[in-house]
């Protein structure tokens, strides 16, 4: 999607050298300490969340009720408008064969298979109907922590320039203008972090809020939170032991058990059984084989799905049956090298160096962060899954942005190394500062240029679902039933059949082309005009008078 711009590259070693022979020739005054004041001001890091938010908007279309695209997006957005109905679930369809939807349980209810942190928190957001917003909403999070995190725990420049080389980094441009949970993991991750230091300098809430977050986390994804939650455990731990906090530990083990209690709950509701989960069922029910571990589960699946969901299924199987025990070092491999280059996207790739030499400088509190890049790469090495599959490391593109940014800073330190200038009144934060100051609108540029690439591609992507769109608002009739008949070269992981919370009042209905059974729904629907949708064509064609 994003080609490499090399000369970028040059252009930024060019803005550091330049930036140094400039420090060495001219006497700066105290007057650089303003910019170090305005950089550390409420209203900056504000600034930087905005930002974010508008950046990953305008990537997005410019909208903030984008269709979902993805099954997994538009199963959790199916969710999160049952909640905002007062809702676990749904009644299930008389014909379920026809609504059947990949992650999404049809029948005897309707309800999605994941965790509900996520859902909950798109609700809001669909109760005004602006789903998008949510997930703009916590990017603009993500961006502001990721800046005070930077901040706090080296200097503003750091901070400035960690947020300016992530905002941009392919991982971000793929993944941050979706649906998907990983947006309010990597936020609630974030957030986790910056209440953890928080609480090393403060009072007991703080601690409180990061095991919430934790918490949540857990309860949207569990096996990504615990790669957050064992060194933060670890750190945690080791203060309450050394510093005899122990009401402060009591406090944030409560706060977290008591958001995991929505797991139960969330079980209770919908399977009747608070040890059976929605996701055990739906696994159990569809895609036994697709758990933990290694080698391909054998055991036959409950239900069939529609011929036109089989091909995402026929994707999956050689993936888990080929990831064995001996294979999975190598693979790990693979995974790591593809999650770098989606952190050191196109002309990022050299600042890989860069950021070796940050590893050296990565002060105490950042071995946290570092520890939980490499136990989320470990968890997920227990899972199959396609090695260019990054979603799953979202959260840890931080980490690259800031261990590049702390490299930069030693480099360009060491470059003035002798400087009188420097060892007197311009201190090592002031020289980062000015240089953030510099290089950040020449990185913004770069940026634009990255997310015009990536606006343009989602805007291909969506095509169909516009034209989708469009024919259904054209469909004149009250009540309809559009049967979907898929291009036989279609995007399997692209979907038009999903489901709405209550099925009877929905206008309507997008279902699977069964072809002879077609007239079952028909007849159980007498009061709906039935349609036919042909992708290949991208024709909507009327059945009956």
């Amino acid at each position: 999607m994003l080609n490499p711009f090399p000369p970028a590259t040059a252009g930024l070693l060019v803005l550091v050298l330049v930036f140094c022979l400039l420090l060495r020739r001219l006497r700066i005054g105290p007057r650089a300490a303003r910019v170090e004041e305005a950089l550390a001001s409420p209203w900056t890091t504000l600034a930087v969340a905005a930002c974010t938010a508008l950046f990953y908007w305008w990537v997005w279309g410019g909208t903030l009720s984008a269709t979902p695209r993805v099954h997994d997006e538009a199963a959790y957005l199916l969710q999160a408008r049952l909640f905002s109905g007062g809702h676990w679930t749904a009644p299930g369809p008389v014909l379920p064969d026809f609504f059947e939807q990949f992650h999404v349980l049809i029948t005897p209810l309707i309800a999605s298979k994941y965790p509900p942190g996520h859902s909950l928190l798109l609700t809001p957001g669909v109760l005004v109907g602006l789903p998008g917003s949510i997930p703009l909403l916590l990017n603009g999070l993500a961006g502001a922590l990721v800046y005070m995190l930077g901040r706090r725990l080296a200097n503003a420049g750091v901070g400035l320039l960690t947020w300016a080389l992530w905002l941009g980094c392919l991982g971000n441009l793929l993944w941050r203008p979706t649906y998907y949970s990983e947006i309010s993991t990597s936020a609630l991750g974030l957030a986790a972090w910056w209440t953890l230091l928080r609480w090393r300098e403060g009072g007991r809430g703080w601690l409180i809020l990061s095991a919430t977050c934790i918490g949540w986390g857990a309860v949207t994804r569990p096996l990504t939170m615990l790669a957050f939650a064992i060194p933060i455990g670890a750190a945690v731990l080791h203060d309450v032991v050394n510093r005899k906090r122990w009401r402060d530990l009591a406090a944030g083990v409560g706060a977290g058990v008591a958001v995991l209690s929505i797991i139960p709950l969330w079980s209770a509701q919908t399977t009747g059984s608070w040890r059976t989960t929605p996701l055990s069922v739906y696994r159990e029910t569809y895609i036994p084989w697709d758990r933990l571990g290694f080698g391909l589960d054998s055991t036959p699946a409950r239900r069939h799905l529609p011929p036109d969901m089989e091909p995402v299924v026929q994707d999956f199987l050689p993936v888990h049956a080929q990831y064995t025990a001996a294979r999975a070092p190598a693979l790990l491999i693979q995974r790591a090298g593809s999650a770098a280059r989606s952190a050191w996207s196109g002309w990022r790739g050299p600042l890989v160096l860069v950021a070796l030499v940050g590893l050296f400088l990565l002060p105490p509190a950042g071995v946290v962060g570092l520890a939980t890049s490499v136990l989320l790469l470990l968890a997920y090495g227990a899972y199959a899954h396609k090695p260019g599959w990054t979603l799953y490391y979202l959260e840890i593109l931080p980490m690259a942005g800031f261990l590049t940014a702390l490299g930069i800073s030693g480099l360009v330190r060491l470059l003035l190394r002798g400087n009188r200038e420097s060892s007197s009144r311009l201190e090592p934060a002031w020289r980062c500062t000015l240089l953030a100051a510099l290089m950040t609108p020449f990185l913004l540029g770069l940026t634009v240029q990255e997310g015009s690439q990536a606006r343009r591609w989602l805007r291909e992507q969506g095509e169909g679902h516009r034209t989708v769109e469009t024919l259904l608002a054209g469909i004149p009739v009250g009540k309809a039933i559009v049967f979907v008949t898929y291009a036989p070269d279609r995007d399997i992981h692209d979907s038009y059949v999903t489901n709405e919370p209550v099925l009877d009042r929905a206008r309507i209905w997008m279902v699977h082309d069964l072809g002879p059974r077609n007239d079952e729904l028909i007849a159980s629907a007498p009061d709906r005009v039935p349609y036919r949708f042909d992708e290949a064509s991208g024709r909507m064609i009327r059945l009956r008078p």
